[in-house]
């Protein structure tokens, strides 16, 4: 071959080797990863036909802020009414209810125990505002069930039956049957593709695995986030792998499932009558508290009133809800803005058998005890405080700003003319009066002490129902709560709800409270609605604990007997910085969710430019040769 021969067989080998890399790299899928938020979580904003004003977006956000915060980084224009209670949403970017709607606050498909400018925001967490009837209560929900396997068929969250709000998603659906089955989940929030999947319980994947989701059997072509459910829905969760048949479209069990939907609406048109079909036997009341519990399990609606309850019950509060505590307070390095939030986590932890003075390297009990927004909150306030830490039998510093004497003392100065006690200013609540009394009943020898608990327990006698609740327009008529919080404040005292004193012409407190029960399990708020909801069930739960302390001769349900003397503490858990820089980057970007798809592309980029190397290379080398 001559010179100029060489010559161009040298820039032909350059030139589709140049082809071949090019060709190899544009052939691979392409994938554009857009920001990983490290603190973030998702907000969404729905009219009343569930249609969005804001569309779901994902936003990061400080350590300590609030769900008001971070709608009002979404909102153009967010408005608030003042109260004696706080904030209250009234109108977002020119959408206002009307009549009696009002805007829903949801967390994670669930509706919130707290005000939008009360709850901390967590990492992973969905807020939803929606517009919501304000003639039903609880807002309308949709029932849906969720599973869990891992890529060797193993359970990890058996079929969970569920409530999630109307407008909820797949991802509320996964969080709340995890947390109901004390399961961990992983969530990588993107600031484009929203709430990723990672992991469920650390369970370790190969390579090529990664989680993947099915809505009804069908493999899902939305993320978790942007799927709102439907009435009967379906999710699927396991672990797929792009080797071989690994990445089935469809679950064909799943899709069976999906075509047995239940007819609804039928359950509750006979509401039981508690007083006829009810009894207040301490066998009923068991079976009773059994179904309660069955329901809020199933709903995922478990809340602090019935942790306090499960401790009496001699029932195990998950692991999940211990961790989530614990995670709160070090969110917010142990100080809470609303004492309350800081005495429901005492509440809880106590509950749990966990040392609430040595909790992740925090004192709460000193932090209560001195806390400077103690009245912030009216009586809530000082009356939790004593509940928490009577619940442990925690000591305190005699030089502590709240000692359990000027606790007791701010209690009793507070208590009105009338007997009971008020949230703020000198309307009396029987929800209020209720807890004050379970407050007061360890100290009941005290002689300022009774006379204040024969006050309220009289006042209580007097006002109530010939029905054998408790009739005010706070509550919107006769509220089985009211009726559940007497119950809990008469018992820790030693006083019989079903006695002369609470028994009225058609029944007592506990029958009352019973009639509110319903076929599902779960308890109503008024006594005109068809449905039960989380926030009634979960403070019945408590008061038929109560009532069964009281007939089998026990005290009260926040006195934790059993575990005043072996609290255990809980070690400072959270991930040093020096062990979280040495995770890799794709541990910290998205887990194990998706195989790292990028290093062919770099591998085969590499070797595309070592073989044009090469090539350049040959070519300068025969150039040297032919010059010779």
């Amino acid at each position: 071959m001559n010179a100029k021969g060489q010559l161009v067989r040298v820039v032909s080998v350059f030139i589709a080797t140049l082809l071949l890399v090019t060709q190899f790299v544009m052939a691979q899928p392409i994938h554009v990863f857009a920001e990983n938020i490290q603190n973030g979580a998702m907000v969404t904003v729905l009219d009343r036909d569930g249609e969005p004003i804001i569309s779901t977006k994902a936003v990061s956000f400080e350590d300590g802020d609030t769900a008001k915060e971070l709608l009002e980084s979404v909102a153009e224009v967010v408005t608030f009414e003042s109260t004696e209670y706080g904030p209250f949403l009234t109108g977002i970017d020119g959408h206002f209810p009307d009549d009696t709607d009002y805007w829903g606050f949801f967390i994670n498909g669930e509706s919130s125990m707290v005000g939008v400018a009360d709850y901390t925001v967590q990492h992973g967490d969905h807020i939803l505002f929606k517009i919501v009837d304000g003639s039903m209560w609880p807002p309308a929900s949709v029932n849906v069930t969720v599973t869990a396997v891992d890529g060797e068929g193993q359970v990890v969250i058996p079929e969970t039956d569920l409530s999630v709000v109307e407008g909820g998603t797949a991802y509320d659906a996964l969080l709340q049957a995890a947390k109901t089955n004390g399961v961990n989940v992983e969530i990588s929030i993107d600031s484009e593709w929203l709430a990723m999947l990672t992991g469920l319980n650390d369970i370790p994947l190969g390579d090529t695995e990664f989680w993947t989701t099915y809505m009804n059997g069908q493999s899902m072509q939305v993320g978790l986030s942007a799927y709102q459910l439907h009435e009967c829905d379906r999710l699927y969760v396991t672990v797929a792998s792009f080797a071989g048949d690994g990445f089935p479209s469809t679950i064909e069990e799943e899709v069976e499932k999906s075509k047995n939907c239940p007819s609804t609406g039928e359950e509750n048109e006979t509401p039981t009558d508690g007083n006829e079909n009810q009894t207040g036997s301490d066998e009923n009341i068991s079976e009773v508290i059994d179904q309660v519990d069955q329901y809020l399990q199933s709903t995922s609606s478990l809340d602090w009133y019935a942790y306090i309850a499960y401790a009496s019950l001699g029932k195990e509060i998950p692991d999940s809800v211990i961790e989530q505590t614990v995670e709160e307070i070090e969110s917010v390095n142990g100080v809470f803005r609303n004492v309350t939030d800081l005495e429901k986590a005492i509440l809880i932890l106590t509950a749990a058998g966990k040392d609430a003075s040595q909790v992740a390297g925090y004192d709460l009990i000193d932090l209560l005890v001195n806390h400077e927004r103690m009245t912030n909150q009216g009586n809530n306030g000082v009356i939790l405080a004593l509940l928490a830490l009577d619940g442990g039998n925690y000591p305190i510093s005699e030089n502590a700003e709240w000692t359990r004497e000027k606790l007791i003392r701010e209690i009793i100065s507070s208590q009105l003319d009338s007997g009971g006690w008020s949230l703020f200013g000198d309307t009396p609540s029987t929800d209020i009066t209720g807890f004050a009394l379970a407050a007061l009943s360890p100290y009941k020898d005290r002689e300022d002490v009774q006379n204040s608990i024969e006050k309220a327990v009289q006042w209580l006698s007097n006002i109530q129902a010939e029905t054998g609740g408790f009739d005010e327009d706070f509550n919107g008529g006769e509220a089985s709560e009211s009726i559940a919080q007497v119950i809990v404040g008469l018992t820790a005292n030693g006083i019989d709800p079903t006695g002369d004193q609470f028994t009225k012409s058609e029944g007592n407190l506990v029958q009352r409270l019973l009639s509110f029960f319903k076929d599902d399990g779960g308890f109503a708020h008024l006594p005109s609605d068809e449905d039960a909801n989380a926030i009634s069930s979960n403070q019945a739960l408590l008061a038929l604990t109560a009532y069964k302390n009281y007939l089998e001769g026990n005290g009260s349900v926040f006195q934790f007997r059993d575990l005043s003397n072996s609290l255990d503490p809980i070690s400072d858990t959270t991930v040093s910085d020096e062990e979280t820089e040495t995770q890799s980057t794709a541990e910290k970007s998205d887990g194990k969710t998706l195989p790292n798809t990028a290093t062919s592309n770099e591998q085969i980029l590499l070797f595309g430019i070592l073989l044009v190397l090469f090539a350049m290379f040959s070519y300068q080398l025969y150039r040297k040769s032919y010059s010779k």
